[in-house]
């Protein structure tokens, strides 16, 4: 089961990414057809700023990676619940951080000239949120499982 954790965070993290949000973006609220949206999304795409990006965004999944393989959090169900539950947080933040950056490249709306700042922070915060997300299902594990053996 951990080798298949690693597998869905390697999958997650190559799929939710700037460049893929911002062809949903030109999809769903720019209404560009599939290859239109691509076209649209990828045309500034260069391996260079993806690999760069891509350094911040690693940083969430390589720390539940190495909770996942290094601690013993992951020995019981409260634990596994909580290991995914902040993964699923950390991509929901991922996807919805870079929507609402690039949301506005699709719209009327004014585009700040440092909104691409916001790629860099965005993974931080996915930190926080998937944190928390982690320690409460875990905790309300551990929770249950008290009041389940207490009666």
């Amino acid at each position: 089961m951990k080798k298949g954790f690693g597998v869905v965070a390697l999958i997650l993290f190559i799929l939710i990414n700037e460049s893929t949000i911002s062809w949903l973006l030109a999809l769903v609220v720019g209404q560009y057809s599939i290859d239109e949206g691509f076209e649209r999304a990828f045309r500034y795409f260069n391996i260079v700023g993806f690999l760069f990006s891509g350094l911040f965004r690693l940083i969430p999944y390589l720390i539940l990676t190495l909770i996942v393989f290094k601690s013993k959090l992951t020995t019981n169900l409260a634990g596994w619940l909580a290991v995914w539950v902040a993964m699923f947080v950390v991509v929901a933040f991922h996807a919805y951080g870079y929507w609402e950056v690039q949301h506005s490249l699709y719209t009327s709306e004014h585009t700040s000239s440092t909104a691409s700042i916001a790629f860099i922070f965005i993974p931080f915060h996915a930190i926080f949120y998937g944190s928390i997300a982690g320690a409460v299902v875990y905790l309300s594990g551990l929770f249950v499982k008290a009041v389940a053996n207490r009666a």
